[in-house]
């Protein structure tokens, strides 16, 4: 920051926690955070910045949806803008292409760039573990816990930062814990974690009325889903089995045959000193099947298949009709 900084003072814009982000030129860093706090703005200055200050510095930026990539890059020009000016320097043009080029065919998948004039660019597209492979580079992960496949996408990214000592950015609002998102922000890794609820937003500069938001938004989970970083396992429609965990199971243990009929599932959340504790509950023609669980999505995925994997005498004619399995407080289910 302080190449930039050292010419003017653009940064007067942002708040203590954008700032506080700027600082820290960890290698791998991350930022649970509120909506509409201007998280996007600062983590678009800190793009811009490398770009100016590093000739031929690229980033790559995966939202959840090709909007959202397009919205990412109209705020990487307007930070760029700003420090240029400040700097008195020439800096960007935005440039609508195909990243890809003719030789890969993606089919609808399109990338926006811009465009800096000592050749540094930041692209931009809508995650996807295909479109991800092509690139090299530092790496933005944008609303990340709301990607689909977070983990594919993550298998695909990583990769991509493995030369030249590249930066890996994950920034989002939580979405449940059964996500890549919540793994790494839980989990022991090198990553610098930055956390801004809308009260410290607040606290910090942002204008916002809070109880407003709270008596519109009529939902305490949500709230604090979406304003206060908490990893809400029973907002209505979290995953408690995912489809990409059943097919990643049936990989390493193929169901060979498949036969007509109907499944209901249930499942009871607990908590106990030791951790998360689920019960399972399967309902196979008229065999009822009941099981309880600590363990990860795997294992609770592998009994899951298990259960198909055994003969009906009851019916003969069955057959798996899966989906994603959901949830609240009260237990989930899915027929």
């Amino acid at each position: 920051m302080s190449a930039v900084q050292d010419i003017a003072s653009p940064y007067d814009i942002l708040h203590p926690y954008q700032k506080w982000w700027l600082a820290d030129e960890s290698r791998f860093k991350m930022w649970s955070k509120s909506r509409q706090i201007g998280g996007s703005l600062a983590v678009a200055f800190e793009m811009a910045e490398d770009c100016l200050v590093n000739p031929r510095t690229t980033w790559i930026v995966l939202s959840a949806t090709e909007d959202l990539s397009k919205e990412f890059l109209g705020r990487v020009e307007a930070a760029a803008d700003i420090l240029s000016e400040a700097a008195q320097v020439e800096s960007t043009g935005m440039v609508r292409e195909d990243i890809f080029g003719e030789e890969k065919d993606y089919g609808d998948i399109k990338g926006l760039a811009v465009k800096f004039n000592n050749k540094s660019r930041v692209s931009a597209l809508a995650a996807n573990p295909r479109s991800a492979r092509s690139f090299t580079g530092n790496v933005l992960l944008d609303e990340f816990a709301h990607h689909v496949d977070t983990e594919k996408i993550y298998a695909a990214v990583f990769p991509m930062i493995t030369r030249r000592k590249g930066k890996l950015r994950i920034v989002s609002t939580h979405n449940g814990r059964f996500n890549k998102f919540a793994e790494l922000w839980k989990g022991d890794n090198d990553f610098t974690k930055h956390e801004t609820t809308i009260v410290r937003a607040v606290e910090e500069g942002c204008e916002v009325d809070i109880a407003e938001i709270k008596r519109n938004f009529a939902n305490d989970k949500l709230f604090r889903q979406e304003y206060m970083c908490e990893i809400i396992d029973d907002v209505e429609g979290t995953p408690l089995i995912l489809i990409e965990w059943v097919e990643n199971c049936m990989k390493r243990n193929p169901v060979t045959e498949w036969k007509q009929g109907v499944v209901a599932a249930h499942c009871d959340f607990a908590y106990t000193k030791d951790g998360d504790e689920s019960t399972f509950t399967l309902l196979r023609g008229n065999r009822l099947t009941q099981q309880i669980f600590t363990g990860g999505p795997d294992e609770t995925t592998e009994w899951f298949l298990e259960q198909f994997r055994k003969p009906d005498p009851s019916d003969e004619s069955f057959k798996i009709h899966y989906g994603n399995i959901t949830g609240d407080s009260d237990g989930g289910g899915a027929v």
